[in-house]
């Protein structure tokens, strides 16, 4: 949720109603993350590769923002759509 994810301490929100939405959004995000990662994990392990002391390369939500944010900036329809129905059907 801090520094390598979402960036949550920028916010600077103070009021309660505020935070409590964002907490939602921000919940709703992980796990739309980790759905996507899961299925890149599925479909391009070699991404997980395990390193020498047996922890994956990368973590199932990094692997699921990165090919996200990669579909975004790469604006592949497809790739965005096919995460898009993700979220409609979590």
């Amino acid at each position: 949720m801090k520094s390598n994810g979402f960036q949550l301490e920028c916010t600077h929100v103070t009021k309660i109603e505020r935070l409590n939405t964002l907490m939602g959004i921000l919940a709703i995000a992980y796990v739309w993350m980790i759905k996507i990662g899961i299925w890149i994990k599925k479909m391009k392990p070699e991404r997980f590769v395990k390193k020498k002391h047996g922890r994956p390369a990368k973590s199932i939500f990094r692997g699921g923002l990165d090919e996200f944010i990669n579909a975004l900036f790469t604006m592949d329809p497809i790739r965005v759509r096919r995460y898009v129905k993700f979220l409609s059907c979590t």
